[in-house]
């Protein structure tokens, strides 16, 4: 932790059966597959992605000032449990460019805890920008459940800024929020 540690991710479709924990701060990981990676795991680009049950989050970040670059991360596990595609409870983070996607099954819809982006207690100063949060093709909202920004904490999050970002989302009835702060 703290050594500025970089790990480069190449162009391609990477599956994982637990979550990815990103623990360590002061760690950056950079997708090579190019700026635009509003995309899904379906497509090519370099993408992060679960259909496991029960993962949770895809990626798990519990690491400070962590930096992300130019790559998707999606949650597609078809249960209730499998709640995001990012949980953040670090703080001073830094998002540039990163998609992701989660509320992708019947199973996460029905759900109102699930997310793309679940932002935790230790939440604190991050920036995104250029990011994509959400998706608005996986399946339509109608209940209460499936909101896009979910915060857990108990304490509130503080500071945290999205600049340029695009969330995305598909509801069919008015009372579906996109954003929810619990």
């Amino acid at each position: 932790t703290g050594q500025n540690d970089v790990i480069l991710i190449a162009p391609g479709l990477y599956v994982e059966t637990a979550s990815v924990a990103a623990t360590k701060s002061n760690t950056h990981i950079v997708g090579l597959g190019g700026p635009n990676t509003n995309n899904d795991y379906t497509m090519a680009g370099t993408h992060i992605y679960t259909v496991t049950t029960s993962v949770a989050s895809t990626i798990n970040v519990t690491g400070n000032h962590c930096q992300f670059h130019n790559f998707g991360v999606s949650n597609a596990g078809a249960l209730a449990a499998n709640l995001a595609a990012v949980a953040l409870d670090g703080y001073n983070c830094f998002f540039k460019g990163v998609t992701m996607q989660g509320i992708m099954t019947s199973q996460q819809i029905a759900v109102g805890t699930t997310a793309s982006l679940i932002m935790e207690a230790n939440a604190h100063n991050s920036l995104f920008d250029d990011c994509v949060i959400g998706q608005n093709q996986w399946g339509t909202r109608t209940t209460a459940g499936g909101h896009l920004l979910f915060s857990g904490a108990t304490m509130g999050i503080a500071n945290n800024t999205f600049r340029n970002s695009l969330f995305l989302s598909e509801s069919s009835t008015a009372g579906v929020g996109m954003i929810r702060f619990d």
